[in-house]
């Protein structure tokens, strides 16, 4: 429980300094960062709400998980590994709205995207190679219909 409400904080925080920041942008280059800090802000307060409301005396949560084929009970979730890959995951976000700026939106979202795929991928499930590819052709596809389809100028730094 106590997890869930530090996580709820930090994505509420983040979601601040999102705000924040894309008050550098221009007017039609800062309506995304900002729906997308809104909505994270957004669902973080449910988060934190549902936390609050899950550590009053006589809540009971229903388990939502599988039994494993031995009928033994659902594996808890919250373990330090998805704390780590949480905090992870929130340095590599912060790290991608700083390198924006500097070295442009695409090079800034396929790096991010890659370490994303490294920290969070399943291991042995897939290739890492594919997936950081295919994070390069999403992002190169977003960027080109931001730019040409829709002439949303994007952050541009030393690398496109």
């Amino acid at each position: 429980m106590r997890n869930d409400r530090l996580t709820a904080l930090v994505l509420i925080a983040v979601s601040i300094f999102s705000l924040l920041e894309s008050n550098r942008y221009g007017p039609l280059s800062r309506l995304f960062p900002r729906v997308v800090a809104v909505a994270l802000g957004v669902l973080s307060l449910v988060l934190l709400v549902q936390s609050i409301v899950r550590a009053r005396p006589g809540y009971r949560q229903k388990s939502v998980g599988l039994p494993s084929a031995s009928g033994a009970e659902p594996a808890e979730t919250g373990s330090s590994g998805d704390m780590r890959g949480m905090l992870f995951s929130l340095l590599v976000m912060v790290a991608w709205t700083l390198l924006l700026e500097p070295v442009g939106f695409w090079a800034a979202s396929v790096l991010a995207f890659s370490t994303l795929v490294l920290i969070l991928r399943t291991p042995g499930k897939t290739v890492v190679w594919k997936n950081i590819l295919g994070g390069a052709i999403l992002v190169t596809m977003f960027v080109l219909v931001f730019r040409i389809a829709l002439r949303v100028p994007l952050p541009e730094g030393l690398l496109w």
